[in-house]
């Protein structure tokens, strides 16, 4: 974790040098925007891109977690390496391919955030960063659905203490949920389940 918020820090320094620091918008007519009002929430043709293909990208994570032999294979390496090198599963390959797909959909996440901000810019995935730690930290290893559960809880818990509270607060309310996590349950909700497959 440290390793990658280090690397993190260095390219956003390489981004900030490259751009000036300056964000870039996209041509004014790269998309057509048009809004719809679902049961009174106005929601945006591209909000509803973007869900759609984070729910590609989640079922697709999951079912190869949980339906492919190189999924298989890599759960066997996130539970112990030296057995999986001894029932003959490549894991210096597999770390490498882990490595590479979660680039893939880091990369995708960026694209996705870049075309509803409708702009590119070097610290625009910052703030982010924090809360894909939390969300790891509270939904633990191993589940895809507890990873989503995760995300969609603490989207809610930062709305509602921007509407009903002070919007400065998100962020510390947040940390205080990753201290009771780290202090209460530091394995994260999905350990048993994770265990159990």
């Amino acid at each position: 974790m440290i390793a990658t918020v280090a690397t993190s820090s260095l390219l956003i320094a390489i981004a900030s040098q490259i751009t000036q620091n300056q964000p870039h918008g996209f041509p004014q007519k790269a998309f057509v925007v048009e809004s719809y009002v679902v049961w009174g929430v106005r929601i945006t043709n591209i909000q509803i891109i973007i869900l759609i293909c984070a729910a590609l990208a989640s079922w697709a994570v999951a079912w190869f977690i949980k339906r492919s032999k190189q999924g298989q294979a890599l759960r066997a390496l996130s539970v112990d390496r030296d057995m999986a090198t001894l029932l003959g599963v490549s894991t210096d390959r597999l770390s490498m391919a882990t490595m590479a797909g979660a680039g893939a959909m880091a990369g995708l996440a960026g694209v996705l955030l870049a075309v509803h901000s409708n702009a590119i810019d070097a610290h625009m995935g910052e703030s982010l960063l924090f809360k894909a730690f939390a969300i790891i930290i509270i939904a633990g290893v191993g589940s895809i659905g507890a990873t989503v559960v995760a995300a969609f809880c603490l989207a809610m818990i930062e709305t509602l203490v921007a509407a009903y509270w002070i919007s400065s607060m998100r962020d510390v309310v947040v940390f205080a949920i990753i201290m009771a996590f780290l202090i209460l349950r530091p394995q994260g909700i999905a350990s048993r389940a994770w265990q159990r497959a």
